[in-house]
């Protein structure tokens, strides 16, 4: 089947240019009286020729009303008719959809069906060429071709497939399998499961097929191996890093490290919790003897950067991706901790029958 044609709306853009013609007869006739029939006839003729042209051929007029009218308002009228007909195909393609639901099961004829559809979801457009292109439409539907057949609903539901990684996102189900992976020395014993055992044991794997599961699994060991060697490695370098140049708790200039003192904690939960709010700085630093460890004035500086680090952070990029990365972390944790919990009911009940087995020889 051919695509829908936008159905054009209606303009008087001819009409006015036919009357232009006119006024331009009649004016041509006030010059000369002696060939004033002769060009009458001829402009007659040319306006009668214009309003042929402009019965025969309306569409250009029609678009170019269209266009104008809704160009201000940032869409064209092709864009708004796509639009609408995708929303009656999504609505063919839901069985539940208020098109079956209110107009298909009406006992009536094809053309006051496509007439009702019409009304429902694109009368701003031509009654008679929306009628049409939802009558192909319908016609489609009912023999399984164009937007309805198997082939284009496979397409879409390849699309529609979940996401196991991309440069911009992990799904949850890969950090998990990649966090069971990469600490496989926890004594989980996940090195001696196969992937279908593996992929029983949380239902978030469930939303991938098992086939492409077993593929997905094997790359991650790989990849896993190769991330514990380069991990192990960065921790030797480390720690050799450290027995040369350990960790200072004062500066150059004899103060304490504010990040690693415990005073950095507590000024974050009373920033959080309002009570830095509720009172000055130096009411605040006489609270805490954490807090008097440091001079009043530097200690006022780092009640006034907490408190726009948590006015603002929730705004920054970075801020908001870490809080995003740590809400995802946070998940994969919680699922993690039902793997095992899973793993453990299979061991509890795989003892449980053994147990059973043996009291059935005694």
């Amino acid at each position: 089947m051919g695509r829908i044609g936008r159905p054009p709306s209606i303009d008087s853009s001819e009409d006015d240019e036919s009357s232009n013609n006119d006024d331009a007869v009649s004016k041509s006739g006030s010059e000369s009286e002696s060939d004033s029939g002769d060009r009458n006839a001829e402009s007659k003729r040319g306006g009668n020729r214009n309003s042929l042209q402009a019965a025969a051929s309306p569409d250009r007029a029609e678009v170019e009303g269209t266009k104008h009218q809704t160009e201000g308002r940032g869409q064209t009228a092709k864009q708004q008719w796509n639009e609408a007909r995708d929303a009656i195909i999504a609505e063919l393609k839901t069985p539940t959809s208020e098109i079956h639901l209110t107009i298909l099961t009406l006992r009536t004829t094809k053309k006051e069906k496509c007439t009702k559809i019409w009304k429902r979801y694109a009368s701003e457009f031509d009654e008679k060429k929306v009628v049409d292109s939802v009558g192909r439409l319908l016609l489609q539907y009912s023999k399984k071709e164009g937007h309805f057949s198997e082939k284009s609903n496979k397409k879409k539901t390849k699309n529609d497939a979940p996401i196991w990684k991309t440069r911009k996102v992990q799904s949850e189900a890969y950090t998990l399998l990649y966090k069971l992976r990469l600490h496989s020395e926890q004594g989980t014993g996940i090195d001696d499961m196969d992937a279908e055992t593996i992929y029983k044991h949380h239902k978030v794997f469930h939303a991938f097929d098992l086939e492409d599961f077993k593929k997905k699994d094997i790359k991650m060991v790989k990849l896993t191996d190769k991330h514990r060697r380069e991990i192990n490695e960065n921790i030797e370098l480390f720690k050799n890093h450290r027995l040369r140049f350990p960790k200072k708790s004062v500066s150059s200039k004899g103060k304490p490290i504010w990040r690693d003192h415990t005073a950095s904690d507590l000024l974050k939960s009373d920033t959080k919790s309002g009570k830095a709010e509720k009172v000055k700085p130096k009411q605040l630093w006489e609270s805490r003897e954490e807090y008097q460890k440091f001079s009043l004035e530097d200690f006022r500086k780092h009640v006034y950067q907490e408190k726009y680090r948590q006015l603002a952070g929730p705004y920054w990029q970075k801020k908001r991706n870490k809080a995003a990365l740590k809400e995802h972390e946070k998940r994969v944790a919680e699922m993690h901790r039902e793997w095992h919990h899973s793993r453990w009911v299979e061991n509890v009940d795989e003892l449980a029958d053994q147990l059973d087995k043996l009291d059935d020889k005694v």
